[in-house]
């Protein structure tokens, strides 16, 4: 089959994402998705829905760095390191487009979805551990002032329609169904809980296309 073709050694090709070929197997089995997983999984997406408009698709590391630069945010914006960010913050802004990203919450161990929609000033975010709007006051701290370092305006908080996770391992995978379903919901449905374990599999059968 197709995973025959696939080289066990080496980084995967054609991903800005550099992550081991070794590390795919990690989608046969219930093991938690790192962010090199998150981020190619996002790409896949990006790919897939490369012609929508006043879209942008971060990578598993941004919320990381979002909330480094929080933490130095005095010194945001004058620093070199976060040119990039403001660089991004201001394309949000003027082009009114929609931010997507699945953030790590390091003290949970635990991957949400997140939406940032600067055409509506609406924040929606998904978290598979929660049937309602579930949100840390670590995460709405650095969200609202990354927003506020480019808006005066006040965005709102929603849920992102999430599948809730009935074990310790989907969230990874659940956080970026939610994504894709909000893109694109005629084509990516929200999945069964039980279809996690079949789902990791479809994402590495893409992978060795």
């Amino acid at each position: 089959g197709l995973l025959s073709w696939l080289p066990w050694s080496g980084t995967l090709s054609g991903y800005l994402t550099s992550i081991p070929t070794s590390s795919l197997s990690t989608y046969l089995t219930i093991d938690w998705l790192s962010d090199e997983h998150e981020s190619v999984m996002l790409e896949i997406l990006g790919k897939d829905v490369h012609e929508l408009d006043r879209i942008i698709i971060r990578d598993a590391l941004f919320y990381t760095i979002l909330t480094s630069a929080y933490t130095n945010r005095y010194n945001y914006s004058t620093d070199h390191h976060y040119d990039w960010l403001r660089d991004l913050g201001i394309q949000l802004r003027t082009e009114k487009s929609q931010l997507l990203t699945i953030a790590h919450l390091a003290d949970q161990h635990h991957w949400v979805a997140v939406v940032i929609d600067f055409a509506s000033e609406q924040i929606f975010i998904g978290d598979s551990m929660s049937s309602d709007l579930s949100i840390g006051s670590q995460m709405r701290c650095v969200l609202d002032w990354w927003i506020n370092a480019h808006m005066l305006q006040q965005f709102t908080y929603h849920r992102l329609p999430i599948t809730v996770q009935h074990d310790g391992y989907s969230c990874g995978l659940l956080a970026w169904n939610a994504i894709a379903h909000h893109l694109d919901p005629e084509r990516y449905t929200l999945i069964s809980p039980l279809q996690v374990k079949d789902e990791r599999i479809q994402v590495l059968l893409t992978l060795a296309r």
